[in-house]
């Protein structure tokens, strides 16, 4: 399935709703908001994207991560993206907010291989995760 068409069936079925809170929620754990952030395994932007999620997402495209905008670009879908491998993988069910960041954090594959289970997850991450559905409750309050 190509990333257009998961965007379209994604945005079909209703997970774009909030995606905005979760994006800011990400960039507020990952790098306190700050844009041009190099991690220590090459992870770029706001959100800490590794180059390989663009080239999932945007093969055709020149990586552009050093561009916020772009860098939410390629977040944003990247979200949709985790959002619709679980759901593929639990029969519809929508991952929880720690899930999702757990996801984010791991990679997919890194997430699956612990069962799907945030309690399978290194400490830090789990902390991490139970810190993004706390802030992701908050800027979703009033949508």
């Amino acid at each position: 399935m190509t990333t257009t068409t998961l965007i379209i069936a994604a945005m079909s079925a209703g997970f774009s709703i909030q995606t905005e809170s979760k994006l800011r929620a990400i960039s507020a754990i990952e790098t306190g908001d700050r844009d041009n952030i190099v991690g220590s395994r090459g992870e770029l932007s706001r959100y800490q994207i590794m180059p390989s999620v663009w080239k999932k997402h945007f093969a055709k495209e020149k990586c552009k991560l050093h561009i916020p905008a772009e860098a939410k670009r390629c977040a944003y879908v990247h979200v949709l993206y985790l959002e619709y491998k679980y759901q593929e993988a639990h029969a519809g069910r929508e991952p929880s907010a720690a899930q999702l960041y757990c996801m984010w954090n791991l990679g997919l594959s890194g997430f699956r291989r612990r069962g799907w289970l945030t309690s399978s997850c290194p400490a830090v991450v789990r902390e991490r995760a139970e810190r993004f559905a706390n802030l992701y409750i908050e800027y979703n309050k009033g949508q």
